[in-house]
């Protein structure tokens, strides 16, 4: 698999798990992530996936929650995906989701309704 060339790895802050970003910033992860709990995007986040998965591993809640005036930019960087345990990968209240490249959403089956 392609790595994220050093370049980009300059404007962007490794973090080994969602819960490790806490405000506004750019943001990447070089290894597989699973999310036991939901994640609440504080501020301006921009994720770079480079490749990995996200695995929510809680079918009830959602792995990432977007509300109020907050928003979440992800972006593939060489592919990458947020997968679902049959629940809601992403939840998007009120906030802004934008999806950059080839990042994928899947494993969803539960809506609000």
């Amino acid at each position: 698999m392609a790595r994220m060339d050093k370049s980009m790895q300059e404007f962007l802050e490794q973090v080994a798990a969602l819960s490790d970003i806490k405000a506004t910033g750019n943001y990447y992860i070089d290894a597989a992530v699973n999310v036991d709990n939901t994640w609440s995007v504080k501020g301006n986040v921009v994720l770079c996936l480079n490749g990995q998965t996200v695995t929510d591993n809680n079918g009830t809640d959602p792995a990432i929650e977007v509300s109020g005036n907050n928003s979440l930019t992800l972006l593939a960087c060489n592919g990458g995906k947020i997968t679902g345990s049959g629940g809601t990968s992403i939840l998007v209240d009120g906030g802004s989701l934008t999806l950059g490249g080839k990042a994928q959403i899947t494993g969803n089956d539960k809506r609000k309704g």
